[in-house]
């Protein structure tokens, strides 16, 4: 990751972290908090990171708001939920993408954040989708293009990054056993939370508990310890 931007006294900004309750927001969650302790003046009081809500509604979408403020919670971080209006599910998957940026960016703007953090993954496996990871790359420049054209804010340097975005499955795991998160706190660990039929969203839990359980235990994850 790019090292935070800082504030006009010195001190480190915040970063505000795009979370959807995944492994990969998790990850990004506990960097950040990390960092942002270890870049902290001596005596000072850190400026933690802040977590945006990224829930689409949808069949995961209750486990994966439980799942962000489990999160948030465990790291003792802020979670700022977007305003109440419906997402247009009738848009392209690019577009809500889109709105959703540049929703965060100017809420981050507004809380004095330095960065917006993306967690968005063009990966499967270990295949990268070269298209998706530029096309994420693409629209974070243009959006933070955008919102520095606002002239009501700071001259402060801000800067919307998605360092996860090429990541293979193997190294999202590595990086959660090299921080050490607690796994069981993912959207996909707790399919009780499910919404929809039983028969038709299970399935959607079990294959994304299977995948990252698996992967993660092939880096050197037990459950037991989790």
């Amino acid at each position: 990751m790019r090292p935070l931007q800082h504030a006009g006294n010195g001190d480190p900004a915040p970063a505000m972290i795009v979370c959807d309750g995944d492994l990969v927001s998790l990850i990004a969650c506990a960097a950040a908090k990390e960092r942002a302790l270890a870049s902290a003046p001596e005596r000072a009081t850190p400026a933690l990171p802040v977590v945006w809500a990224a829930i689409t509604p949808g069949a995961t979408s209750r486990a994966r708001a439980h799942a962000i403020e489990a999160q948030a919670s465990a790291l003792g971080l802020e979670v700022v939920v977007p305003p109440g209006d419906a997402p247009n599910l009738t848009a392209s998957a690019s577009e809500r993408a889109t709105r959703e940026i540049i929703d965060a960016a100017y809420t981050a703007l507004s809380r004095a954040c330095g960065s917006l953090v993306l967690t968005d993954r063009a990966a499967d496996g270990d295949a990268v989708d070269l298209a998706g990871v530029a096309a994420t790359l693409d629209r974070a420049t243009l959006v933070s293009r955008l919102v520095s054209l606002d002239p009501d804010r700071d001259q402060r340097g801000f800067e919307i990054d998605a360092p996860y975005i090429d990541l293979s499955d193997r190294q999202v795991a590595e990086l959660a056993l090299d921080l050490g998160v607690p796994v069981s706190l993912c959207w996909w660990w707790h399919a009780e939370l499910r919404d929809g039929k039983p028969d038709t969203t299970a399935a959607l839990f079990k294959r994304e508990h299977e995948r990252w359980t698996s992967v993660l235990a092939q880096c050197g994850w037990r459950q037991a310890v989790a």
